[in-house]
């Protein structure tokens, strides 16, 4: 156990008995070691556009310094997955976001063009 003498600002490693025996007859107190620094990680993603079964494309992340994954599947996924790890916040890069869009478009078709409210299409 790490002991300072009242006395004195210098510290000692002493016997757990005889640090007790100095803290209790007011000549010590223990001195508490710091903290373990954080481990600080690098973001390093790896972004995957695979199917589920239905063939719906499914968005993947997984970082290879923590071992965080997130997954996600819709019409937006590709522009709004938020991937937090390794203290920082990532979006889908663009490229992802290109392709994610292209296979979601290609497994569900073309969505109709958006009409202004009170208008007709006329065929």
């Amino acid at each position: 156990m790490k002991l300072q003498l009242r006395s004195s600002s210098e510290t000692f490693d002493v016997p757990r008995n005889l640090g007790i025996a100095l803290i209790v007859i007011g000549n010590g107190q223990i001195i508490e070691p710091p903290p373990p620094a954080p481990r600080v990680l690098s973001p390093n993603s790896k972004w995957t556009i695979s199917e589920l079964l239905d063939g719906t494309p499914l968005l993947a992340v997984t970082c290879l310094n923590c071992k965080r994954s997130a997954t996600g599947y819709g019409p937006t996924v590709g522009r709004t997955l938020k991937f937090t790890h390794c203290g920082v916040t990532e979006y889908p890069p663009a490229e992802i976001d290109k392709a994610y869009s292209a296979a979601y478009r290609r497994a569900h078709g073309e969505r109709p063009a958006h009409r202004a409210p009170g208008t007709v299409s006329v065929i």
